[in-house]
């Protein structure tokens, strides 16, 4: 079985997490600069030493960060596919209303993306996410695109 990368790809509170979660007992290795000790604790350049000990290590690896455009994906891509060439890609699309993720990040009771932090700022990225979004497309080097729709 070929070792596999999966980017998750949406706004805060659109449920990337939750999704990620349920990998883990497929024998993924989960990396989320939030969750990896705290909010914030990790920036995007530790995640990517800790995706690339992971890969070189042979295991699969989810990327469970907003990933909202190319160019936060492309970094991860590149160096992924530089460790191995013949890695699957898979990006995961959390399509969820920007309304719904504001109101999930309202109700959330000790998240660590709210560590230190005012929802009403998240709650504004994603609407600046909203704007600026890109979808993932084959051309940036992923094998698959799955696009989940949140009820």
């Amino acid at each position: 079985m070929k070792q596999k990368m999966i980017m998750m790809v949406g706004y805060p509170g659109s449920g990337k997490s939750t999704y990620a979660r349920t990998l883990v007992r497929h024998g993924y290795r989960i990396i989320n600069q939030d969750a990896e000790g705290g909010a914030g604790s990790l920036n995007r350049e530790k995640c990517e030493a800790l995706m690339e000990h992971y890969l070189m290590s042979g295991q699969n690896v989810v990327i469970d960060r907003c990933n909202i455009n190319k160019k936060q994906r492309s970094t991860f891509i590149i160096l992924a596919r530089n460790i191995n060439p013949e890695l699957i890609i898979e990006c995961i699309v959390m399509i969820t209303d920007p309304k719904k993720c504001a109101s999930r990040i309202h109700t959330r009771a000790n998240h660590k993306t709210l560590t230190n932090k005012n929802p009403t700022k998240i709650i504004k990225a994603i609407g600046l996410f909203h704007k600026t979004r890109q979808f993932p497309h084959e051309r940036e080097g992923v094998d698959k695109i799955t696009r989940i729709y949140a009820k």
